[in-house]
């Protein structure tokens, strides 16, 4: 009498079926890097990264009135998503606005920029679904995990608003207001560092 195959063996011998979004982070990387270089490439061939200056941004925000500061800060938030580089507008809103109104006017934009961003960049790039490849970025996963808000701080204070450190907090357990938190006192020292120093280097360097 012939036995019957196996429940097991028949589940671990049928066919699988395509794997799904969610279980292809590499694929979700790669399509996050497209929107990002793609995006970059169209702000490069239209001229906006050109159109974009310290000197219009001053205008920008002065010509604007008591518009400026929700202004600057929806700019901020939109063009560093957009890869524009944060410390142009850590310049120009602290020249726009002085030292005073600036150093709290930047520091709200930098951290709004920097949730956005790396919320932004989760929604394209979709929730984590397993320890990052790299020991490195499983070591400040694991810091991200365990003290948000200080490993946060930290990693904005060595590598600012760029594109990776978006990247890592996107695919790290960091809520948005974590995020945020964390932002704002990482950026803090360096935003009241450059607004002691920047209106006198600049007056130097105008008068000479």
């Amino acid at each position: 009498m012939t036995e019957a195959p196996s429940t097991s063996s028949s589940a671990a011998s049928a066919p699988k079926g395509p794997v799904p979004w969610s279980k292809r982070p590499w694929l979700h990387r790669l399509v996050l890097l497209m929107v990002v270089l793609l995006v970059a490439a169209m702000g490069w061939a239209t001229g906006l990264w050109d159109a974009i200056s310290l000197d219009a941004i001053q205008t920008w925000t002065q010509a604007a009135g008591w518009f400026a500061v929700p202004l600057f800060v929806v700019l901020f938030v939109v063009c560093n998503s957009l890869a524009v580089p944060g410390a142009l507008f850590v310049l120009g809103g602290l020249l726009a606005f002085g030292p005073v109104l600036g150093v709290p006017v930047v520091l709200f934009g930098a951290s709004s920029a920097g949730t956005f961003a790396t919320w932004w960049m989760r929604k394209v790039g979709g929730s984590p679904t397993g320890p990052p490849a790299s020991p490195i970025a499983r070591r400040i996963q694991k810091r991200l995990d365990d003290r948000p808000i200080a490993a946060v701080a930290a990693l904005r204070f060595f590598t600012r608003l760029a594109p990776p450190a978006h990247m890592l907090l996107a695919l790290a357990k960091v809520s948005p207001v974590q995020n945020f938190v964390g932002t704002l006192v990482g950026f803090a020292p360096r935003v009241v560092l450059v607004a002691v120093f920047l209106e006198p280097a600049v007056a130097w360097f105008t008068e000479n």
